[in-house]
This record gives structure tokens, C-alpha cells and sequence, in this order.
């Protein structure tokens, strides 16, 4: 089974987390914010720095990605622009003006990933493009 793979950063307490998402097929921007979303959750549930911290859930703002061939990022606005291995930023409501994507760590894999496999991800919400 072929696996599409994204990186995602966003600001978790004040530090930039980037994680893996692996889709079983280019995803849409709504799975891409949807997946996005349950992953931080369990990220903050599972992680060592953020277990047992009383966080907001991560609801996603705004996202861009990392134009390679023009070397700036831009607003995400259709799955065409999610090609392998980009990078995406994801900006939440209460931090998007002092958040910035600059200086993100180096993705690595996220704690649900050793228990769950990569699956197609089904869409509800607003972002549905």
C-alpha cells in the first residue's frame, strides 16, 4: 500500500512540535487538518513535556506550506500543494499573531504512530477542499 507522507509543526506550550502524518493517498485539506488535529491531541496526551497538562485541543487557524521551488511558505488552499514530504505549518486562533514558522525542529515520528497504521481519514469538517 502506497504512503503519502507530511510533516506538520505547530506550537504546543510555547515549543514548535513537527510530526509525521502518513495518508494512504494524498490527502485533502480536510483530512490533512483533521488528522492534524487528532494527532496533536494525542500528542499532548502521550508526550512527556505535555502529559497531564490541562492544554487547549489544537484547532487549526490557518495552515501553509513550504513552496520549494519559490522558497517562502504559502497559504494552503488545495490538496495539489501537498506533494510528498511537505512541510506544513499549522497557525492556531489564540496564537496566531506571536507564532511564526521559523526555526522548526526536525519532524519525528508521533507517539500514535507505533499503534496505529496509516488509514484513510474521513472528512466532517469545514476544511473540506
Amino acid at each position: 500500500m502506497p504512503v503519502h507522507q507530511l510533516y506538520v509543526c505547530t506550537e504546543l506550550e510555547g515549543k514548535k512540535f513537527n510530526i509525521e502524518l502518513f495518508f494512504t493517498a494524498r490527502p485533502t485539506v480536510g483530512e490533512l487538518v483533521e488528522y492534524a488535529e487528532a494527532m496533536f491531541a494525542s500528542e499532548v496526551a502521550h508526550h512527556p513535556l505535555l502529559k497531564g497538562r490541562a492544554l487547549s485541543p489544537v484547532v487549526t487557524h490557518r495552515l501553509v506550506v513550504f513552496d520549494k521551488a519559490i522558497r517562502m511558505w504559502t497559504d494552503l488552499v488545495t490538496k495539489a500543494q501537498l506533494e510528498d514530504f511537505t512541510q506544513v505549518y499549522l497557525f492556531q486562533d489564540q496564537r496566531q499573531k506571536m507564532d511564526t514558522c521559523q526555526d522548526l525542529p526536525y519532524p519525528l515520528p508521533t507517539t500514535m504512530h507505533e499503534r496505529q497504521p496509516p488509514v484513510p481519514y474521513v472528512v466532517t469538517g469545514k476544511y473540506n477542499k
